[in-house]
């Protein structure tokens, strides 16, 4: 009897323990980035003068996970020689095995596990490379479930790149991812990043926000965000006025956001990171 006292004391002593454990909060900074595609009339900007300053960017901006969009297979190796502290996961969208852009997602490797993670097509056929709808271009969107070491708590991250030409197909899209994530969720939180090519007006963006389960706008859910108002300047050549906000993370609704940056590609001297902004949130969940 004292045995059998003894243990159930024991166990009693654990339970606060573990439960600390998995109430445990994480605390996380993601960006979304879209790093512009390999083109050669850029200029100054062209992505051999870039590409060391977007790694170092990345490095100092102290992300631990970066949704990239526009990324070239050269672009790729290009990063992973850069960002040393980060793996990724990702296919590109012309093929799934070498050709056309990825939309990667790179995370911590110190800090992350990947458990899962793929890649679909934003089309009617999502297992394989192919055009969605109205699409110009075959879109991708590429998924983890990441897995916080520490903690062993997980999130659902996916990046994708929405259609800059058919609005049906980034409406369509939006619900396909809405719908996928949906499936695999499992009540874990979820964090949709990448370029929508929609500012918050647009049928697409109200698509993301609404269809299937509702999420929140980072940008939005804070009461300041840090930085310009717009995610395209276009390396410096649209009209202050005429720049958009095309560029999200999206979160569901038991993630906090503690902070929301947009981050200046401009490095003077006509200088640019690239055509986009980066946009950063602090998040907790």
């Amino acid at each position: 009897m004292k045995r059998l006292l003894l243990i159930i004391t024991m166990i009693a002593a654990l339970i606060p323990a573990v439960n600390a454990q998995k109430q445990k909060i994480v605390k996380a900074r993601v960006m979304t980035f879209n790093i512009r595609t390999l083109n050669s009339g850029d200029g100054v900007n062209n992505w051999e003068m870039r590409f060391h300053k977007v790694g170092a960017f990345i490095n100092k901006s102290k992300a631990d996970i970066v949704g990239m969009q526009e990324v070239q297979p050269l672009q790729l190796r290009d990063m992973e020689s850069v960002l040393t502290d980060y793996g990724y996961v990702g296919q590109p969208r012309d093929d799934g095995k070498e050709q056309g852009e990825y939309t990667p997602i790179f995370y911590n490797k110190e800090k992350y596990n990947v458990l899962r993670s793929g890649t679909f097509w934003l089309s009617p056929t999502p297992q394989e490379p192919s055009y969605g709808w109205d699409a110009a271009c075959r879109r991708i969107a590429t998924w983890a479930i990441l897995q916080e070491k520490a903690t062993l708590k997980s999130l659902i991250v996916l990046n994708t790149h929405l259609d800059h030409v058919g609005e049906q197909a980034r409406v369509n899209s939006a619900a396909l991812i809405k719908e996928r994530v949906g499936r695999m969720s499992n009540e874990l939180p979820v964090v949709i990043i990448g370029d929508m090519n929609s500012e918050d007006r647009d049928p697409a963006y109200a698509k993301m926000m609404t269809s299937i389960f509702t999420m929140q706008d980072a940008y939005k859910a804070v009461r300041k965000v840090s930085g310009p108002t717009y995610t395209f300047p276009d390396f410096g050549q649209l009209a202050d006025d005429k720049r958009p906000k095309i560029d999200y993370i999206f979160l569901s609704s038991q993630i906090k956001v503690n902070k929301a940056t947009v981050h200046n590609s401009a490095l003077g001297n006509g200088f640019y990171l690239s055509d986009h902004n980066a946009l950063t949130a602090d998040i907790a969940f």
